[in-house]
C-alpha cells in the first residue's frame, strides 16, 4: 500500500494514532467494547494503524541506509578503518565538545583537527589504531578528568 504523504504528514498522522489509543483504551475501561461510543474510535485505529506500520518500516528503512552511507563516507572518503560508524550525526555538524582538543583510547591520545563530528570521529580512529585495540563500534564520547580531552566509548564487535 502506498501514500503520497509528507514526512510531517505522516508524523502526524503516527500520532493521532497514539492519542487515539490512549482513548481506546480509557474508554474501553468506561464503556463496553462494542458500545457506541467506542466503536468510532476502534474503526479509526483499523483505519490508521497500516498508514503508521508503513510509516514506521519506511523510517527504520532510511535510518540503516543513511547509516549504510555514512559508514561509506567514513571509510571511502575519510580513510576511517577502525572507528565502525553508529552515531547518527551530520558528519559536517559540529560536535557539542568546542573546547575540547584531544580524544583518548586506553592510553593513546590523538588530537582533533577541527569542530565537525567526521574531524572527531578522524581523530578517534586515530587513537583506536595507534592504541593496538581491534576493530570497534564507536559508542559515544565523554569528557575525561584530562583537561580538553573526550574519551571514546568503544564496544567490540
Amino acid at each position: 500500500m502506498k501514500y503520497e504523504l509528507t514526512e510531517e504528514q505522516m508524523e502526524a498522522i503516527a500520532h493521532v494514532h497514539a492519542m487515539l489509543e490512549i482513548v481506546e483504551r480509557d474508554m474501553q475501561s468506561l464503556f463496553r467494547e462494542d458500545s457506541v461510543i467506542c466503536k468510532p474510535i476502534s474503526k479509526s485505529l483499523n483505519i490508521l494503524t497500516p498508514i503508521v506500520n508503513e510509516y514506521t518500516d519506511q523510517r527504520e528503512v532510511w535510518r540503516v541506509k543513511k547509516l549504510e552511507f555514512k559508514s561509506n563516507i567514513m571509510e571511502e572518503q575519510l580513510g576511517i578503518e577502525y572507528g565502525i560508524w553508529t552515531m547518527d550525526v551530520d558528519l559536517d555538524a559540529k560536535h557539542p565538545w568546542p573546547s575540547m582538543k584531544y580524544v583518548k583510547v586506553e592510553d593513546t591520545v590523538k588530537e582533533i583537527r577541527g569542530k565537525t563530528w567526521a574531524d572527531l570521529w578522524v581523530a578517534a580512529d586515530r587513537a583506536i589504531n595507534h592504541s593496538g585495540t581491534h576493530r570497534h563500534f564507536i559508542e559515544n564520547f565523554y569528557p575525561s578528568s584530562e583537561p580538553f580531552t573526550l574519551t571514546v566509548v568503544l564496544e567490540s564487535y
